[in-house]
């Protein structure tokens, strides 16, 4: 099911966010998404709106895959072409959390499922000396 307006502004909201501005959950702080909101001349949402919202996301790209989701809620046909698929072979961490401001918000697992990724994304995980390898899919 696609979103509908009011989830698509939350969404946009949610990507004008910091990683501070998100909970232990993965989920936009409803104060900064009404900071944002309210800015905008935009109503403010509540904590069950969120959720709503964020549910209907975390639908999506479960269905569709990252890649698509985000293209589906940018309203664009596919996802841009120099997207590259990748898995992760090598990092300090794991899950490795990557936000890319305006974009979008992944967990990447080592060796784990490929994901796409635009190139603001690889250039994040260069700068962090995060190991990758281009796939196909």
């Amino acid at each position: 099911m696609p979103l509908t307006e009011r989830q698509k502004e939350i969404v946009e909201a949610a990507g004008q966010l910091d990683d501070h501005e998100f909970t232990a959950e993965d989920r936009p702080k409803v104060d900064a998404l009404n900071e944002w909101l309210e800015f905008h001349d935009r109503e403010p949402t509540t904590a069950a709106e969120r959720d709503e919202t964020w549910d209907a996301v975390l639908l999506i790209a479960a269905e569709q895959g990252a890649a698509e989701a985000l293209a589906d809620m940018a309203e664009v046909d596919e996802a841009p072409s120099e997207w590259k698929d990748i898995v992760v072979t090598e990092s300090g961490s794991d899950p490795v959390p990557l936000y890319v401001h305006g974009l979008g918000r992944w967990s990447l697992r080592v060796n784990g499922d490929p994901q796409s990724l635009p190139p603001e994304a690889l250039s994040a995980l260069d700068d962090a000396n995060i190991k990758y390898k281009e796939v196909e899919v």
